[in-house]
């Protein structure tokens, strides 16, 4: 009899072992907040690769010219405007005082360049009272002011010409003239090659230096011309071997 219950006395706790054993395997152990475990030092994340930037969005400046290219480009042309200021000019067919003048700018007339010669001292301009016509004029002259200034010159395009053609004073007579302007004498016709000179074209006067108060004598030649001093300071005629 006592054997009976301490042997049922001991089974009943065993089997609530089992029994709860049992549920603890159904149920999966009852969950036990881990503890922290330590975090991972901070990582640099690699950059992520971008794509280059394209023409039209970068920011950087645009790369400046290169002093040669920038030489080598033509200004673009500006108005320059010449003013007749204090005096006439002369228009000349070339840029050249070699040329004929072919027109006038008068004092307070203006005229718009159009071209210039290369060393931009000479400037193409309509001639005010000949439609159509135009010729060049010297920005030397103390007769010239120019608009905006010299300066603008350059920007003009450069315009050729053909070459002057040469004209001569001859003197024929057997006395040394005073040529003027100019100031230079020409010998007697015996002391050739010495008597003939090339000048410019326009009008000049002979003095005859063997004569007291002689009267001068006044000559007009143009491009290609030669004109002969043939009546000496006492009306006598010679003529040009």
């Amino acid at each position: 009899m006592n054997r009976a219950f301490r042997s049922s006395h001991l089974t009943l706790p065993l089997a609530l072992l089992v029994i709860t054993g049992l549920a603890c395997s159904l149920t999966g152990p009852a969950a036990v907040p881990p503890s922290p475990s330590p975090l991972p030092p901070p990582t640099t994340a690699a950059p992520l690769p971008t794509e280059p930037p394209s023409a039209t969005a970068t920011s950087e400046p645009a790369a400046a010219p290169s002093p040669m290219s920038a030489a080598s480009e033509t200004p673009a042309a500006q108005t320059v405007v010449v003013h007749a200021t204090g005096g006439n000019l002369n228009i000349r067919r070339g840029p050249g005082q070699a040329y004929d003048v072919v027109g006038f700018l008068l004092n307070g007339q203006n005229s718009t360049g159009s071209g210039r010669n290369e060393a931009a001292v000479w400037v193409y301009v309509p001639i005010p009272d000949k439609p159509g016509v135009s010729g060049w004029v010297s920005t030397d002259s103390r007769y010239v002011s120019l608009s905006p200034d010299g300066a603008a010159v350059q920007s003009l395009p450069v315009l050729s010409a053909d070459p002057a053609k040469p004209a001569y004073l001859r003197n024929c007579t057997f006395h040394p003239m005073q040529i003027d302007p100019g100031g230079f004498v020409l010998k007697p016709q015996t002391d050739a090659p010495d008597n003939q000179k090339q000048v410019n074209p326009g009008t000049y006067t002979a003095l005859d230096l063997n004569v007291a108060e002689a009267t001068a004598r006044t000559l007009s030649l143009k491009e290609g011309q030669t004109r002969d001093i043939t009546t000496d300071g006492q009306d006598y005629s010679y003529a040009c071997p």
